[in-house]
């Protein structure tokens, strides 16, 4: 199954990848390989690249890296998609209430604390109430645990509740719901979904990550960036 989504991946990354233009240049696959392996293990750079027997320096590592990520972050539009109309929302409430017995529902969101390296600027706004530095991530996501929107714009010293006032997805749902305020504290699901993107065993992860190209997103955007 993991082999299936790998392949999928690579299919779906190589129109966004650049071809190798000289016979011994890194071809897509071990472009997604390297990045995924990274993505995985979180280590140093040039560890990936002796892990895989490319033969690859940090340097063009550090690019590959990149690379896939821009090219993730650039497809990502197509699987993370807010439900916009109204036959879209009809539906996700209907699975909402069939499978856990919850009327009226188009989503769950929580925020969760995504770990980055120690910003050059700015510190104080990334530094969380646990003492690390992070993101502090909203995450939407309907019945089936699937990610339907992410907001990550703010550092982790940013309180949830300010989060969600400045986010589109709140001015957009109270122009649907114009008379009434339909926010419901249920967090299991969307922490279910947290939970299921970040399990410690390898096989989880790489499914996981997979399975959906936000995870790769939200939890490595800033890391790569700042390595």
């Amino acid at each position: 199954m993991i082999i299936n989504l790998v392949r999928e991946l690579i299919h779906t990354l190589t129109p966004h990848l650049q071809q190798p233009i000289i016979r011994r240049g890194i071809s897509i696959e071990h472009k997604v390989l390297g990045a995924l392996r990274f993505y995985a293990i979180g280590s140093y750079q040039r560890c990936v690249g002796e892990e895989l027997n490319l033969g690859l320096s940090q340097t063009s590592i550090h690019r590959v890296i990149h690379e896939v990520t821009t090219a993730i972050v650039d497809v990502m539009a197509n699987d993370i998609r807010f439900p916009t109309t109204a036959q879209e929302r009809h539906l996700i409430k209907t699975q909402f209430m069939n499978r856990w017995g919850f009327p009226g529902a188009v989503g769950v969101i929580d925020c969760t604390h995504v770990a980055i390296l120690k910003p050059k600027a700015d510190e104080h706004n990334f530094l969380n109430r646990k003492g690390f530095h992070s993101t502090n991530t909203q995450i939407i996501c309907d019945s089936d645990l699937k990610i339907r929107n992410i907001f990550a714009s703010y550092g982790g010293a940013t309180h949830d509740s300010f989060i969600w006032n400045q986010s589109a997805i709140k001015e957009f749902m109270q122009g649907v719901h114009c008379n009434s305020t339909r926010l419901v504290s249920v967090p299991s699901r969307v922490e279910i979904t947290f939970g299921a993107c970040n399990r410690k065993e390898g096989a989880t992860i790489t499914s996981a990550c997979l399975n959906s190209l936000a995870t790769l997103h939200f939890l490595l955007e800033f890391m790569v960036i700042n390595n």
